[in-house]
């Protein structure tokens, strides 16, 4: 009975040898095809990037139109960051006027100011945009109750 039992033992399949694998040199035809798709992996991944730009901006948006300036404050910043001020769209001039008036909605003109004068110093924005900045900088400084001689030209143009 012993015997029967170890029969079966000495029957069991054997593991085939391992297969031992030549390196293998990539056809060039392939390598071509492989560098287009990381370029194009790099460009989704900086389009991507914009969609987090677009993200933060829209939410900084939807929190400012309900009155929670504090978080639209953190999602126009975060926005802000992910731009350039020379990247030569509109994108860092719209968050440094809306952090602009954000803060003036929290009573901080002092900082309102500030984003106000960056949004100024933005190459490539109209007039129009700048009279607004101009105007908007009035009101912060105005609020303040500065108007020392740094507020000067803002105010001038103000008047005029």
């Amino acid at each position: 009975m012993t015997s029967d039992v170890a029969a079966p033992i000495q029957q069991l399949p054997q593991e085939p040898p391992p297969v031992l694998h030549k390196p293998q040199v990539i056809d060039a035809g392939l390598a071509e095809i492989f560098e287009e798709y990381r370029v194009s992996a790099e460009r989704e991944a900086d389009a991507h990037s914009d969609g987090d730009y677009e993200t933060h901006y829209n939410l900084g948006l939807a929190y400012k139109e309900m009155d929670l300036f504090e978080e639209a404050l953190e999602e126009f910043q975060t926005a802000a960051s992910l731009v350039s001020s020379a990247d030569g769209t509109p994108r860092y001039l719209q968050c440094c006027n809306l952090l602009g008036h954000c803060f003036m909605q929290k009573s901080v003109p002092e900082l309102a100011v500030k984003w106000f004068n960056k949004g100024l110093d933005t190459p490539g924005a109209s007039e129009d945009e700048r009279q607004a900045l101009r105007y908007a900088a009035g009101r912060g400084i105005r609020a303040n109750g500065r108007f020392g001689k740094s507020s000067e030209p803002v105010y001038r143009s103000l008047r005029s």
